[in-house]
């Protein structure tokens, strides 16, 4: 005797949708967290990445007992702060696993190769390095930077009291002053040594970044102000062609603030070799003349951190 099977039951429209919208709810509550784990790996690699370049500059400054000078060059009468004048990054090549490139750009020597894919001079000096390169950052575009010529970019860039010389008191710079752990008064747990910054040409915000080999544009193509940080440039200061710099429509020099695609803040490396992530949120009010400031105690925190040699407590940040 043989059964009687019964028919089949599908799925309705209804229960369908009901399936459909439960999945849509699951992936909308998981892809925040995938985003999230995403960003602190990224975040993670981009700490790492700034540490090692202060092992290098604590290398470097332990054979030439010194920090490498922001820019350079040998060629006389030619005068330091031009476009193609050598940059500190360049100087510290041998010190990131990078001899080989360093000799064959005869860094120091003369001026910058020009970016030229055509020649292997040229194509050296297009090299893109991981180390000077955040995973967060979107580049312009990726690995490049058309801001500054198109060179490699760079996304940690010096304080210019580091690599400058500059002081609080005068607040002036000199290019070809190098500066020493002794010159660090504040201590270096309390001085930034390197920032970030970001290259992106977004519709919502814009930061030009760096290049690791030489000067272009300004000395903000290496170096960081202590301009609060993470503030997008206007996009009249740029050039017809998109590149940096029209310095009459940034009377700020905004080009010059640390900036970062990290949500909420920032990664600065310390003097002292250590990494710290600054929120948005640090007192970062830009007050000048210094001395004034100083007298008044209107002096912010992160003006403090990017100082040498002003003095001041720092406290937590």
């Amino acid at each position: 005797m043989h059964e009687k099977s019964l028919p089949r039951r599908a799925f309705t429209l209804v229960e369908l949708l009901v399936v459909i919208a439960i999945i849509g709810v699951l992936v909308a509550l998981l892809l925040p967290a995938v985003q999230s784990a995403r960003e602190a790996a990224r975040r993670s690699g981009c700490s790492n990445a700034i540490r090692q370049i202060g092992l290098a500059m604590h290398n470097y400054h332990d054979q030439n007992q010194n920090f490498p000078i922001g820019v350079s060059n040998d060629i006389p009468g030619a005068g330091n702060g031009s476009n193609g004048n050598w940059t500190w990054p360049a100087r510290i090549l041998p010190f990131i696993e990078q001899s080989a490139l360093y000799s064959q750009l005869n860094v120091g020597i003369g001026n910058a190769p020009a970016a030229n894919v055509q020649t292997p001079i040229g194509q050296a000096v297009m090299t893109p390095i991981a180390i000077f390169m955040c995973p967060s950052d979107p580049g312009d575009t990726k690995q490049f930077n058309r801001f500054l010529g198109g060179y490699p970019k760079l996304n940690y860039v010096a304080s210019k009291p580091m690599v400058m010389w500059r002081d609080f008191e005068s607040d002036a710079g000199y290019r070809n002053r190098s500066t020493r752990l002794v010159d660090v008064t504040d201590g270096t747990s309390n001085t930034f040594l390197c920032g970030e910054r970001a290259v992106a040409r977004l519709n919502n915000f814009i930061s030009m970044g760096g290049i690791w080999s030489n000067q272009q544009g300004s000395n903000n193509s290496y170096t960081f102000d202590a301009n609060p940080p993470n503030q997008s440039y206007p996009a009249t200061g740029l050039s017809a062609t998109g590149t940096c710099c029209v310095t009459a429509n940034d009377p700020n020099n905004i080009r010059g603030s640390a900036t970062s695609m990290h949500p909420n803040g920032l990664q600065f490396l310390l003097v002292d070799g250590s990494v710290r992530f600054v929120t948005n949120n640090i007192d970062s009010r830009r007050c000048s003349p210094n001395l004034t400031c100083s007298n008044n105690g209107t002096v912010s925190v992160y003006s403090r951190l990017y100082y040498r040699d002003d003095g001041l407590l720092v406290g937590d940040f």
